[in-house]
């Protein structure tokens, strides 16, 4: 005869919100670092550190940066990956402006 058992699993999420200045930081738990993590969006990123919310945003579509998504639909990066990702000398660099040469410019 077999016996029926129901096993029921709570899981607790936690989310602090912090204020400095105009931006909006989150301390919450990051999936891929598991643990508590500070957290913010791509917009605030940029207006931070001035890297580009496109730049970000393909970060975290590659899998580059950590991020999660809230209820209301918020996408949050995890600034610790986000730290690794900046300091990665595989990181391309800006371009290089072009170098025109003018007809008066001598050559040494």
């Amino acid at each position: 005869m077999w016996r029926r058992r129901k096993t029921e699993i709570t899981l607790e999420t936690w989310e602090e919100t912090l204020r400095r200045g105009a931006t909006r930081q989150v301390v919450g738990r990051c999936g891929q670092c598991r643990g508590r993590s500070l957290m913010t969006t791509p917009e605030e990123i940029h207006q931070a550190l001035g890297v580009a919310v496109r730049k970000v945003w393909k970060a975290v579509e590659s899998g580059d940066v950590h991020s999660r998504e809230t209820p209301s639909g918020d996408l949050l990066v995890c600034l610790e990956s986000l730290k690794g990702w900046l300091d990665s000398p595989a990181l391309p660099g800006p371009p290089a402006a072009p170098h025109s040469k003018r007809e008066n410019d001598h050559e040494p």
